[in-house]
């Protein structure tokens, strides 16, 4: 089972993912800028824990964060590790199944539910 941890740290909050016996799967790390906005700032999950619901754990974790905090819009920047391959396009399709558009300069905008 997947345990999702947060912490609150300087301008933001960490959220982490691991097993039950502590391994890292993956992390997010997340702030609140001065337009109101949740501003993912990163997220990244170990290659071996990959298409397990990771990514999904954790980007859920950081819109409810952000819901409760009152915001309605996520924000960031795309910055796939391959650009142009198949874990970009990944990626990709990964925040447009959560309904987070890309842009042309890469970046990232969303509806927080």
């Amino acid at each position: 089972m997947i345990k999702i941890k947060q912490k609150d740290v300087k301008g933001g909050r960490w959220f982490q993912a691991e097993e039950e016996n502590g391994q890292l799967l993956g992390f997010a790390t997340s702030s609140l800028n001065e337009n109101n906005q949740v501003v993912l700032d990163s997220i990244h999950v170990v290659p071996i824990a990959r298409k397990k619901g990771i990514g999904t754990a954790l980007l859920d974790s950081v819109l409810k964060w952000g819901n409760e905090e009152g915001v309605n819009e996520v924000v960031g920047e795309f910055f796939p590790e391959f650009r142009g391959g198949e874990d970009e396009r990944a990626a990709r399709k990964f925040y447009e199944r959560r309904g987070i558009s890309i842009d042309s300069e890469n970046n990232l905008k969303g509806r927080v539910r």
